[in-house]
């Protein structure tokens, strides 16, 4: 269910409850929240705040409720989120989860409460999906990358980037007819260092640490473009047909200093068979340097699916990573 968040691989996008100490839950079911949205039930916790299941009682319609943690509270904080809902907003996919809006509550302790409302997902986190059954085999993988693709393309148009992308935010909803899957929390990870003149966005490190980026580990050397999150989906498409991610190591900082002096492994060292293109297509994503990368999320899908000789390679780059992936 849309937009919950716990640590690193627990649901981020939407959670099923479960794992939370009913103490902590700081709006009891029932609670008439901004006069608007009564509470159903708390359905996932973590670093960002608290999700609930609600009832708009305005509209006559299920959402979920995103409480954000103390501090962020004050009217400038306030009003850029507001400005970050409205450009998430803009993005009007399918495979993108709705955000609503953004509204303040007052605690019976006085304490203000920031909170924002979204589509109302029942289904389950991608990382849940991972963790239970393993690995995809690339026919049931490639109808899932080609939803996610599209719902980053439609956001990178609405001059959006994610920097968040990872299993724990996508949510797989079962429908008639197939699996839908949506794309959760667009814009709330970058609200402190938005850039108000560009989708270009510099200086703070922000995102999960196992998913990111080389340019949002190292801060300040490379912008973050459409490329940064061409380089998650690489991440996510290579767990999910290889069933790990690849870089592994004993903690979070070793992955991540990998993930800047080493070139990816092969995602056939761990399945041998794997179709050569998504081989490539993989490798390219996750390129060091973001002009190595595939540049919009669009060209990955067509380097899956073609059999079409890969494109050139760029020109030696002059930034600050070097690239370094190539199949061998």
């Amino acid at each position: 269910m849309a937009g919950s968040k716990t640590n690193e691989r627990p649901p981020s996008g939407g959670g099923r409850g479960g794992g939370h100490d009913p103490f902590d839950q700081r709006l009891a079911d029932g609670t008439l929240v901004a006069a608007r949205y009564r509470i159903a039930r708390l359905i996932g916790m973590g670093a960002v705040g608290e999700v609930y299941e609600a009832f708009d009682e305005t509209i006559g319609e299920p959402v979920a409720l995103k409480t954000l943690r103390e501090g962020v509270d004050d009217p400038v904080s306030i009003e850029r989120f507001r400005r970050e809902i409205q450009l998430a907003r803009k993005v009007t996919h399918r495979n993108v989860c709705r955000v609503f809006d953004v509204g303040r509550h007052e605690l019976p302790d006085g304490k203000p409460l920031v909170f924002i409302t979204m589509e109302l997902l029942r289904g389950e986190p991608l990382s849940h999906r991972i963790d239970a059954r393993g690995r995809f085999r690339t026919e049931e993988a490639l109808p899932l990358a080609r939803q996610l693709a599209d719902g980053l393309e439609a956001a990178h148009a609405a001059g959006v980037i994610h920097r968040d992308f990872k299993p724990g935010n996508i949510m797989l909803v079962d429908e008639t007819g197939g699996t839908r899957a949506v794309i959760t929390d667009f814009g709330l990870a970058r609200t402190y260092a938005l850039d108000e003149q560009s989708i270009t966005v510099t200086g703070e490190a922000v995102g999960t640490p196992l998913y990111m980026a080389p340019e949002q580990v190292v801060t300040g050397k490379t912008p973050i473009t459409r490329a940064t999150d061409v380089y998650a989906l690489g991440n996510v498409l290579y767990e999910m047909v290889t069933g790990q991610l690849p870089f592994t190591g004993s903690s979070i900082t070793v992955m991540a200093i990998k993930r800047l002096r080493e070139a990816v492994p092969s995602p056939r060292l761990l399945v041998p068979d794997l179709d050569v293109r998504w081989e490539r297509a993989l490798l390219r994503c996750l390129e060091r340097e973001p002009s190595g990368r595939f540049q919009s999320a669009a060209e990955v899908i067509t380097a899956l699916t073609t059999d079409a000789p890969p494109p050139p390679e760029p020109a030696p780059s002059r930034g600050f990573f070097r690239r370094s992936n190539k199949p061998k």
